[in-house]
């Protein structure tokens, strides 16, 4: 899946931009945008059904859902109206984030104005354009995984947890100014190793009374 929402995204964009099709890879010519866009929401839509073809698990499926149902509308407004694409993914990946590992995993919501205030600082972006971001992804990944019924904790294999975050650290690694993604890996991994061995995130271990639980599935889109 990698392969599919990292790999061939920006190698066809780099492909473009070496031919001569693309003036800059940041794209600010938005008659230069369809193809590439064209390009990464058909690369998206056919790691997703890859996914169903290698049978993944189902919030895998969630995550690349929240890619399909966001993707094309960040493309489509981005036409008219040049928007944040790493607004839009920082704040998908802490969402993501926290709907799985829970309450303390909110820290990661700061990744949010600190990637936001850096493309305005950059003169990349517009301030409305950053909060166009964060909005659409915000509002797409709330709704993708209510829908599926995550919404508070259960447990995960440790397997899944690493192949979520290989993908999200994959992506974001190319949207993320400078080599602030190496501090966005350290977290990340810092917050395996606190699930591998804190004892509420151990399977059939269960909060205590009063606690608030973070991710349990009650429904599924794919089931």
């Amino acid at each position: 899946s990698v392969f599919f929402i990292a790999f061939m995204p920006y190698a066809l964009i780099l492909l473009l931009y070496k031919s001569g099709l693309l003036s800059d890879l940041q794209m600010p010519k938005r008659k230069e945008r369809l193809l590439p866009l064209l390009a990464v929401n058909l690369c998206v839509l056919t790691g997703f059904m890859f996914l169903f073809f290698i049978n993944s698990g189902d919030v895998l499926k969630a995550v690349y859902l929240i890619y399909m149902v966001g993707l094309p509308g960040l493309s489509l407004i981005t036409m008219f109206y040049k928007v944040s694409f790493h607004s839009s993914y920082v704040t998908m990946f802490s969402l993501t984030y926290m709907i799985i590992f829970g309450k303390w995993a909110i820290f990661t919501l700061l990744l949010i104005p600190l990637v936001g205030w850096s493309r305005v600082r950059l003169k990349r972006h517009t301030i409305s354009q950053v909060l166009i971001g964060i909005i659409l992804s915000g509002t797409v990944s709330l709704t993708v995984f209510s829908l599926n019924g995550y919404s508070f904790y259960r447990y995960f294999p440790p397997g899944l947890m690493w192949n979520i975050f290989h993908i999200i650290t994959e992506h974001l690694k190319y949207s993320f100014p400078g080599k602030s993604i190496n501090m966005l890996f350290f977290f990340m991994m810092f917050a395996l190793v606190l699930y591998l061995n804190m004892l509420i995130f151990s399977e059939g271990s269960y909060l205590k009374k009063g606690e608030t639980c973070f991710l349990k599935r009650n429904i599924c889109l794919f089931r």
